[in-house]
Order: structure tokens, then sequence, then C-alpha cells
């Protein structure tokens, strides 16, 4: 008989939920220290379910140095300025293929900006919790 992915991740889910978290492993979303807590649990500080298990590490932030994003928002900046040259000069004589390169410059930048936003929601996230963390300790 095999078992399907969602019973194996169940069962390792069973098996760390008795094995408690021995190094400093933080909460994802309020950075309360899961030391001495199970590996799958919730946070006691804000209730948020966690899983800390080995290769899941889901809910679960572990203290990095968190990179702002400056390339990214930097060539999705670049991409806007571009894709508004294109435009503008696209209509001062009529050209067909600078309103295009603008169009697909456009469409490229509407495309890449929830990603850009997603990064610096991540990194602004990160920081607090690395703030709140220094405070703790």
């Amino acid at each position: 008989m095999t078992l399907s992915e969602q019973d194996r991740e169940r069962q390792s889910d069973e098996i760390y939920t008795d094995r408690l978290i021995r190094g400093s492993v933080y909460c994802g979303t309020c950075g309360y220290n899961l030391r001495t807590l199970p590996y799958v649990y919730q946070c006691p500080e804000c209730g948020q379910r966690y899983n800390a298990r080995p290769l899941t590490m889901k809910g679960v932030f572990l203290p990095q140095q968190a990179e702002p994003p400056v390339s990214q928002v930097l060539f999705l900046l670049v991409c806007m300025a571009a894709a508004g040259v294109l435009f503008f000069d696209a209509f001062t004589p009529p050209d067909i293929w600078r309103l295009l390169g603008g169009t697909l410059l456009t469409i490229f930048s509407v495309v890449e900006c929830p990603k850009a936003w997603h990064s610096v929601r991540r990194y602004l996230l990160a920081r607090a919790i690395i703030r709140r963390i220094n405070r703790e300790i």
C-alpha cells in the first residue's frame, strides 16, 4: 500500500509533535521565540500555527541578514520610466515601434509591481521581527 503525500506529511507531523525545538526559532508573525515548544504547534503569543519540522519550516522565522530588494525595485522603476519616455516619444511624431515598446514595458511593469511590493513587505516584516528579537535579548 502506497501512502499519499498528505498522509506522509501528516505522519511526519505526528512524529514531530512530541519533540521539542532546541534552538532559537521565531514565529514568522510576531517574532516569539519558539524554543522548548513542539515542532508542530501554534504560537502562544499570537496563535499562528507553525511547522518547524526540518525541510518544512512553515510559519517560522530564522534570524538571518535581511537584504533590501534594491535591485528589484530599481529595475522596476527604470522599466516604468523607460515606458513613460517611449510613450511620450511615440506621439511627437507618431511611431508605432516606440508605442509598442512602451506598451510592452508597461505590461511588464504592471506584472512585476506586485512581486516587488511583496519583496518590500517581506523585507520590512523581517526587519521588524529582527528588531523585536533584539529588544528581547
